[in-house]
């Protein structure tokens, strides 16, 4: 697998003042005060090319961090499985996956025969902002604090998680958040008894000022001229949500629904979205401006779901990217109203990266189901005919009790 796969991309941009370079006669400017909020933002799946190969068209916010930020080019993750779970809880935490224990996006439990999401935690409830939902997530299975749990350490300090996944917005925020919130795919923004007993009245506010159902019929085309994007539009094995073709335009969901969900939570809007959120969290509890040092995490998870339908070389992964570039853009524009320069760092970085379609590798595909069905045929000759390998989750096969020691001898 090529390291490019697991490169990592982390830019830092502090907003406090300088000196200017010496020999310029002037006198050193003054530090400014030390900065009140921490920002952390993450861009699930985006690899370092989309930056480079992005940065002619940047113009907003993504340009402003390569350009006076601290880039890492060359950061990796030293494991394997570099996905979602993982890679979030280790830029949370700054631990590696077998110190803080988030090892896959789920797990098999072979106490209870079914698969665990990393945030499950079947001792609290998650609440619902917009509908009722099921189950519950915390931050239980984290082995180690997060930076937004030692910065929260300090007397006064708030934090706030967004996401539209819960292992992502969980992962970065900790096991004490001022505000957690994540949206569910049945039943809309939600978050957890775990970390709040009630609904935060800024989120309540702000849903039903701002539902994100005003995007209902919205039309995602190109942000640039065709002629700015490199390769196909549609290309070989590319896979679209309902209602959709893999070319351009894509148009929304006119009536709501699943098909609307699924295809908002795969635009660029869905960000945009999370953008005014994030926006409105800095607002309602003036966070920046408080008594302590306060810690907002953003998970952009939009740009992993285009990827993962359309591929990396497709012409939706180069708009989600651009638009990327405003939508964080206006976020720090907003920072630099409320908070002021000088007043805030921001961190970005990426969980994971993306291997090509594997139709434009001249390569196949096989699901995890044609491969356990696999196993179970060449286990055959020992047990006879059965149910032997019981589930799959990327890279790890788990056998049904016994069938390893019998195989031992």
């Amino acid at each position: 697998m090529r390291p490019a796969l697991f490169t990592a991309l982390v830019l830092v941009l502090s907003a406090c003042a300088t000196s200017p370079p010496s020999g310029t006669g002037a006198a050193p400017a003054r530090r400014s005060a030390a900065p009140s909020l921490v920002v952390l933002l993450v861009v699930d799946q985006m690899r370092t090319d989309y930056l480079e190969k992005g940065a002619p068209h940047f113009t907003s916010g993504l340009r402003r961090l390569t350009t006076d930020g601290a880039w890492f080019r060359n950061a990796a993750y030293p494991y394997l499985n570099t996905i979602t779970c993982a890679g979030h809880s280790t830029i949370g935490t700054g631990a590696l996956p077998y110190r803080h224990g988030m090892v896959l996006n789920a797990w098999w439990d072979r106490a209870s025969s079914r698969s665990l999401g990393c945030t499950a935690d079947a001792t609290v409830k998650n609440i619902g902002y917009t509908g009722t939902p099921v189950g519950g997530e915390s931050a239980v299975t984290l082995l180690v604090p997060t930076l937004a749990d030692r910065i929260g350490e300090g007397a006064g300090g708030r934090t706030v998680g967004l996401s539209l996944k819960p292992r992502s917005a969980i992962t970065l925020a900790g096991s004490q958040p001022t505000s957690v919130l994540w949206f569910d795919d049945r039943t809309g923004w939600t978050t957890s008894t775990a970390f709040t007993k009630t609904r935060n009245e800024w989120l309540v506010n702000f849903l039903a000022a701002y539902p994100h159902s005003a995007d209902i019929g919205k039309v995602w085309d190109r942000l640039l001229p065709p002629a700015a994007y490199t390769g196909a539009d549609a290309g070989a094995g590319e896979r679209t949500p309902q209602g959709w073709t893999t070319s351009f335009p894509h148009a929304l969901s006119s009536t709501g629904g699943a098909a609307f969900t699924l295809q908002w939570q795969r635009s660029p809007f869905a960000d945009e979205y999370l953008g005014r959120m994030a926006a409105a969290s800095i607002d309602a509890l003036t966070l920046g401006n408080g008594p302590g040092i306060d810690f907002l995490a953003v998970s952009f998870s939009s740009l992993d779901l285009v990827g993962h339908q359309f591929g990396p070389a497709s012409h939706e992964v180069q708009d989600m990217v651009l638009r990327l570039d405003r939508t964080i853009g206006t976020l720090l524009a907003h920072l630099d109203r409320v908070v002021g320069r000088g007043r805030y760092i921001v961190a970005l970085g990426s969980d994971h990266g993306v291997g090509p379609l594997p139709e434009q590798s001249g390569a196949g595909r096989q699901s995890g189901d044609q491969a356990l069905a696999a196993i179970d045929r060449a286990l055959v000759p020992f047990f006879g005919p059965g149910k032997y390998a019981v589930h799959s989750a990327y890279t790890d096969i788990y056998l049904a009790p016994g069938v390893l020691e019998e195989l031992k001898g």
